[in-house]
């Protein structure tokens, strides 16, 4: 019986376990979200002079 990258008792490549793919998803979107938000953040910070604010009137 032959399984795919086996030869023998090693491996050809080395594949990622589960966990490690899935560390790497987290990862991504980690970064993802952050850059969304430093996004909108900074997009929104340029168009109000107050912080924010009703317009204090």
């Amino acid at each position: 019986m032959v399984f795919f990258n086996h030869f023998g008792k090693s491996k050809v490549s080395v594949d990622p376990t589960p966990l490690e793919v899935e560390m790497r998803l987290y990862e991504n979107d980690i970064q993802t979200t952050l850059i969304e938000n430093y996004s909108r953040n900074s997009g929104s910070n340029g168009n109000s002079s107050n912080g924010g604010g009703s317009g204090g009137q």
